[in-house]
């Protein structure tokens, strides 16, 4: 199947997996930590300015760089002074606090299963303003939490203490969870990953999204290569309703 990719196999256009504390782009070159800095601006143009300012973040599979784009796009957020809360909904494969290096012994799934409190459960991380809400305990029905009246209680609770949420959530194209929360958002940010997203799977992933009616902020392609330059950063696309156009920023 075809990738998005180009066709150059050098060194530089390898996939690496990458450890948690590398998700976070505050020891890497300006480029790479600027690309998300550009989403944040282009994520806040979509925004309305009565909404409560939720930002999901899926992908089509496992490995597009949907959490490292979760973790930076709240980090960059946090930096404009706005207190910020990043939700770890990926309760099959929780790497969030493992990212911002805290515990994950009380989370979400604690919290919608009346375990624990929501106050009980976040932590704030070494970032000013910026708070986590861990996945939580192992669940057996997490799209069951996830689509229940618990959540959209605490959804309703949590976005009146913070100034933006963003919801880390699993890959759109292998599980139904983050659909549950389309109609709990502001709107969507779709990770795809070059040199590895094909595009029958990207697609797939659109067409869900659009299927489902949610608002599609735009498609953020990770380790896109930097043009003119051997680096490799970040860029993002801003789809219509048809998905017909797209701009480059």
């Amino acid at each position: 199947m075809e990738k998005i990719k180009n066709k150059n196999n050098s060194k530089n256009s390898q996939i690496n997996l990458i450890k948690d504390s590398d998700r976070l782009e505050k020891n890497k070159d300006f480029v790479r930590a600027e690309g998300f800095n550009t989403l944040r601006t282009n994520v806040r143009i979509c925004l309305k300015k009565d909404s409560h300012n939720k930002i999901l973040v899926t992908s089509p599979f496992s490995g597009d760089g949907k959490s490292t784009c979760s973790c930076n796009l709240a980090v960059s957020f946090a930096g404009t002074g706005k207190s910020v809360l990043i939700i770890d909904c990926d309760m099959r494969k929780p790497v969030i606090h493992k990212t911002f290096g805290l515990n994950n012994k009380k989370g979400l799934s604690d919290v919608l299963s009346h375990l624990a409190t929501a106050s009980e459960c976040l932590q704030k991380t070494s970032y000013d303003n910026l708070t986590i809400l861990s996945a939580g305990v192992e669940v057996p029905n997490p799209s069951v939490l996830l689509s229940g009246e618990e959540m959209k209680a605490l959804i309703s609770d949590l976005e009146n203490k913070f100034d933006y949420i963003v919801f880390d959530c699993p890959p759109i194209n292998v599980v139904a969870d983050a659909l549950s929360l389309f109609e709990c958002v502001d709107g969507v940010v779709l990770v795809a990953r070059y040199n590895k997203t094909t595009h029958p799977e990207f697609q797939k992933a659109l067409s869900s999204i659009e299927f489902a009616k949610a608002n599609l902020f735009g498609v953020f392609f990770y380790d896109a290569p930097i043009s003119g330059s051997k680096k490799y950063g970040y860029k993002y696309s801003r789809y219509n309703n048809k998905y017909g156009y797209y701009n480059k920023y």
